[in-house]
């Protein structure tokens, strides 16, 4: 089931029809952990959409860029019982080198982006919840880790976040889409975006 809050007190909700999951999702290594959700019916009243984007020239040169990102989960003072959104700027960066310290296995952050470290992080309950970078969407929240001391509590300065760097899962979004014979393929857009990860309903006719 998928939620659409208009607001911290009214909310109306889908349900799944059908889960596409990427065909090399590592549950253990945490590599690939991207799905598309296929909607009942599309939420009423949304007329704002969000392109996909990025790529890891931007990051050429150890430039790093300002970030919103958005969350459903806990904050340093209380857990979010009442599931209502937040948001945080990071410094996003890309490579292995700056996003993992040199960590042996290195392979898996070709497909990542990462926060630099920061008390103003995701926190637990984040997963799943975009980042968006110059107006659009870059990255999905996949995991919290901590190099320095291995503490991930909430509100620890040596946080940092693991995201699911879109641009090398353009290709497979477009190609879920387009099997599926849905509009939205030619706008390039999500038709929402869930808790979870990415939302889209195959309802003709909502452009």
């Amino acid at each position: 089931m998928v939620y659409h809050y208009t607001n911290s007190i009214f909310k109306t909700r889908r349900f799944v029809e059908h889960l596409y999951q990427h065909e090399t999702y590592d549950k253990i290594a945490f590599t690939d952990d991207i799905s598309i959700l296929k909607l009942e019916n599309p939420f009423k009243y949304i007329s704002r959409y969000i392109d996909l984007a990025g790529h890891p020239d931007e990051f050429s040169n150890a430039t790093s860029l300002n970030c919103t990102a958005i969350g459903y989960g806990d904050t340093d003072s209380s857990r979010n019982d009442e599931a209502l959104g937040y948001m945080t700027s990071l410094t996003i960066m890309y490579g292995s080198e700056v996003c993992s310290d040199n960590i042996q296995n290195t392979e898996p952050w070709r497909k990542l982006i990462c926060s630099k470290p920061s008390n103003h992080s995701v926190c637990p309950g984040d997963s799943g919840g975009p980042l968006i970078c110059n107006g659009k969407q870059y990255g999905v929240a996949g995991f919290i880790y901590n190099i320095d001391d291995m503490d991930t509590t909430c509100g620890n300065p040596h946080i940092r976040c693991g995201y699911l760097f879109v641009h090398f899962y353009s290709d497979w979004i477009s190609n879920v889409l387009i099997n599926t014979g849905n509009l939205i393929k030619l706008h390039n857009k999500l038709f929402n975006i869930s808790v979870l990860l990415i939302v889209y309903s195959l309802i003709k006719n909502i452009f």
